[in-house]
């Protein structure tokens, strides 16, 4: 369900920093903060991405939550870009994939390195944004550099990152080689296996895919001393099969993360 990632992350007392592309998603997200009367803040930023005023400082008692929230689309610069928004919610949104109910709308695109603290650890971070990953990931790439990201979650959607003129093989590699993260692919089976990530690429390229995605799934990326990651090495990924492609709604997809040892 849309939020759901923000929504936990504050009931359990952290600090968290939401960019939410699609006016409905932000809505949503919003209101499901308030429902739970969770402290969220709405960020306003001009038209050159400057916070309108500084954010305030958050609970001062060290274990009460809150959302920074900002209805704007992470990505590598500023800009002002397309973004096609499906008419029905849980159809999504895209930069690269102009679904068959959308509304084209001009969005506001913001590296979030701009926006989070220079001194402060990053427990998580997720991108799901349909292709638009490798945008995402180059506007936060100096967190990386700074070692503030302890762990990374993004969509692996191969169809999506060839429309958004990206691939999977620069996605795994950008983070194996310049963010530096071993990575491991989310499934429901118990068997796990050490590939090299060329070797996963290939293997991906056998299952089946559904309809118009194809193959789509989710990786949890960790720094080198959390997991079996050695700088220099080829891009080495732990991975979880399952029989078929991803086809579950997006409401589902973020299942097994706490399975990871």
């Amino acid at each position: 369900m849309e939020g759901q990632e923000t929504l936990d992350a504050v009931k359990s007392g952290y600090v968290t920093y939401s960019f939410e592309a699609a006016p409905a998603h932000c809505n949503l997200t919003r209101g499901r903060l308030l429902a739970e009367g969770l402290l969220v803040y709405d960020v306003k930023l001009r038209r050159d991405g400057q916070l309108e005023e500084p954010l305030p400082a958050p609970p001062a008692d060290g274990v009460t939550g809150i959302c920074y929230l900002f209805c704007v689309a992470a990505g590598a610069a500023h800009s002002w870009q397309t973004f096609y928004i499906s008419k029905r919610l849980q159809h999504g949104s895209s930069f690269h994939d102009k679904l068959w109910d959308a509304e084209e709308q001009e969005v506001q695109v913001v590296p979030i390195v701009d926006y989070l603290p220079h001194n402060k650890q990053i427990m998580f971070l997720k991108s799901d944004t349909q292709g638009h990953e490798m945008e995402v990931l180059k506007g936060a790439q100096p967190l990386f550099a700074r070692n503030q990201v302890r762990m990374l979650g993004v969509e692996f959607w191969p169809i999506g990152l060839r429309k958004a003129n990206s691939s999977p093989e620069e996605l795994l590699r950008y983070i194996s080689y310049t963010l530096g993260l071993a990575c491991f692919d989310l499934g429901v089976t118990d068997k796990f296996h050490n590939q090299e990530g060329e070797a996963y690429l290939e293997e991906i390229k056998k299952i089946p895919g559904k309809g118009r995605w194809g193959f789509y799934n989710d990786l949890v990326c960790i720094e080198p001393l959390m997991g079996h990651h050695a700088g220099g090495r080829r891009p080495q990924l732990m991975s979880k099969w399952r029989k078929s492609a991803k086809s579950r709604p997006s409401s589902q997809r973020a299942s097994g993360v706490g399975r990871l040892q």
